[in-house]
């Protein structure tokens, strides 16, 4: 595995040359944020119908990640600490660049995914559980640093609510995501070649940066 470490904006320049974890979602289409034609326009240095990285709920998650994580070490008792950039051994277009590893006196050391959400998001969270595409962030994760297992820490700030959760490795899944990934690089991204447009409407397109064009 190859660690690069990096600022925040050589990493966002870096990203063109990957498909991280945030992206494993948009890839196998359960993510509100995007498609795979989306992956692909930010691999090709498309222009955004408009930014994001200034949308409020990303601004408080880079603000208090910090915070989930400290909740997490709290609540849990187990050490964490930061980490670079990996790519995947054998395909460099993959990788990940998770919130924290974490260490567990039985089960070792995992992949933390630390997330900040509004009083509502979370309580959808833990009504109906785990959404689709922090499924597909912490599987891939968990396969590209080769772990056996990967937590998540959820806080919501509004009124100081936490909660975490652990999930096993599902090397099927794994397999699919990073298959998905690899198809989506291969035939796509490095001939140049978009994907088609999913229907006007499609709930992939809610927070999609390309949803107008």
């Amino acid at each position: 595995m190859q660690d690069t470490k990096q600022t925040y904006e050589e990493w966002r320049e870096e990203r063109k040359t990957y498909i991280g974890g945030s992206e494993g979602g948009k890839v196998l289409g359960v993510s509100r944020w995007g498609c795979p034609r989306s992956v692909v326009n930010d691999k090709l240095g498309a222009e955004k119908d408009f930014e994001d990285d200034d949308k409020p709920e990303f601004r408080r998650g880079r603000r208090l990640e910090r915070t989930a994580v400290e909740y997490y070490q709290e609540v849990t008792g187990r050490e964490v600490k930061k980490t670079e950039l990996v790519r995947m051994e054998g395909k460099p277009y993959i990788g990940i660049n998770c919130d924290r590893l974490v260490f567990d006196p039985v089960k070792g050391w995992g992949y933390l995914e630390a997330k900040v959400l509004g009083r509502q998001s979370f309580m959808k969270v833990k009504k109906e559980g785990i959404p689709e595409d922090w499924i597909v962030q912490l599987q891939q994760g968990i396969a590209v640093r080769k772990l056996t297992w990967g937590s998540y820490a959820i806080y919501a700030p509004e009124r100081d609510d936490f909660d975490w959760f652990d999930r096993d490795a599902d090397p099927e899944l794994a397999d699919m995501i990073i298959d998905r990934e690899e198809n989506l690089w291969v035939f796509n991204v490095e001939p140049g070649i978009l994907p088609d447009p999913l229907p006007y409407g499609s709930p992939q397109c809610e927070g999609c940066v390309y949803s107008i064009s």
